[in-house]
């Protein structure tokens, strides 16, 4: 099972109805730029388990760290590192001997978690980067999932998102739309894959059609 699986098929069997009222899960972009990630072990069979260190700073676009603080499993990486550091959580929750030498192993990686990694993310930021391709990704209390992806002031920014909407049951749906140069999506609990690859196909077949974009 690849990482984006995995996070996907947790969350969905250590929801807490009464717990996830607050985010369960959360991903975010860094300004240097870089990826951060929080996930919150409370009310879960992860709740106290322990967890050493993990530390790698080869430069400032190549390192890595994840800990445990406050039961929350926290991962923060350069903007090479989101497939690393869901990984690290991978390996943990399964009990596995959580090493560098391990998270780095390709196995495992999810291919559209590269694409937002290198042909989006690192594409639209460089060393200044502020909020160009941003991208905002929680659990929504107890339901699923919400993307946030910013695409003003990248080379997208002039694309147009019809949306789309999808509804094959009350626990497998998604919605996605633009709003002020923004993509937002939802969906549920096993719905992270397909909102994210949603982005990544609006993306691609406008820049395959030559549709918008600066520069064009």
């Amino acid at each position: 099972m690849d990482v984006l699986k995995f996070i996907q098929a947790w969350y969905s069997e250590n929801a807490d109805l009464a717990f996830e009222k607050k985010q369960r899960i959360k991903v975010e972009t860094l300004e240097n730029p870089g990826w951060y990630i929080e996930i919150d072990l409370r009310n879960t069979y992860l709740d106290g388990v322990s967890f050493d260190m993990i530390e790698f700073d080869d430069d400032k676009n190549d390192w890595l760290q994840c800990f445990i603080r406050d039961n929350t499993f926290v991962g923060a990486g350069d903007a090479n590192k989101l497939n690393h550091l869901l990984k690290a959580f991978h390996l943990f929750a399964l009990s596995s001997e959580v090493l560098w030498a391990n998270i780095n192993d390709f196995r495992g990686f999810n291919e559209t978690v590269k694409w937002l990694e290198e042909a989006w993310y690192l594409s639209n930021c460089d060393e200044d980067c502020d909020n160009e391709g941003g991208i905002d990704i929680v659990t929504i209390e107890y339901k699923g999932w919400s993307v946030k992806i910013d695409y003003e002031e990248t080379t997208s920014e002039d694309f147009v998102f019809d949306g789309t909407e999808v509804k094959n049951s009350e626990n497998d749906w998604y919605s996605c739309r633009e709003e002020k140069k923004k993509f937002i999506g939802s969906g549920g609990r096993k719905n992270l894959t397909d909102i994210l690859r949603v982005f990544q196909n609006f993306i691609n077949i406008n820049l395959a059609g030559g549709k918008g974009g600066r520069g064009h």
